[in-house]
């Protein structure tokens, strides 16, 4: 996940279209605090910043508590891009 947060801020839209869309159809893998609050602002905030919030309100209502929390914590990009 690291090397998709790296490559992020160079890539275009497609690939960061890309970067989300693998990022969520690999979600199962996130089992714990660190993978889901560290990467979820970068990886899926930022992605839907100008974008239908739909992904988010799926991920809210999971039964999962690490999608819940990957919503959760996806929201602290928007509020970082009104203090920049």
């Amino acid at each position: 996940m690291l090397i998709l947060v790296l490559g992020r801020p160079q890539a275009t839209d497609s690939t960061r279209q890309q970067i989300h869309d693998f990022y969520l159809a690999n979600i199962r893998f996130i089992n714990n605090w660190e993978l889901g609050g560290r990467f979820g602002p970068s990886l899926v905030g930022a992605y839907l910043m100008d974008k239908s919030r739909r992904p988010l309100y799926r991920l809210a209502k999971s039964t999962s508590v690490w999608e819940r929390r990957i919503a959760i914590v996806a929201t602290q990009h928007f509020h970082q891009e009104r203090r920049s």
